[in-house]
């Protein structure tokens, strides 16, 4: 499996939503790998700060460009259009 830098690269770049949906999928995957490599590991808080950064833009990308539900909307029958 790539590094998930590489895939979030990858996935910032793509334009196809079904390739990008299926690479975001590949992407979650890789960071939770590299989350449980580098759990409990203080030499690791930079990189648990870039996957968070990461993770907030995957969830933005796929609100903005899979037309996921945005979970920040305050009215709960807003979802539901």
């Amino acid at each position: 499996m790539p590094d998930w830098r590489e895939l979030y690269q990858v996935v910032i770049d793509e334009t196809n939503p079904k390739s990008l949906e299926l690479l975001m999928n590949d992407l979650e995957a890789a960071i939770w790998k590299r989350l449980r490599e580098i759990d409990g590991n203080s030499n690791g808080t930079n990189e648990r700060h870039e996957i968070a950064q990461a993770s907030n833009k995957l969830l933005t990308l796929r609100i903005e460009k899979l037309g996921w539900p945005s979970p920040f909307r305050t009215d709960p029958l807003a979802r539901l259009n």
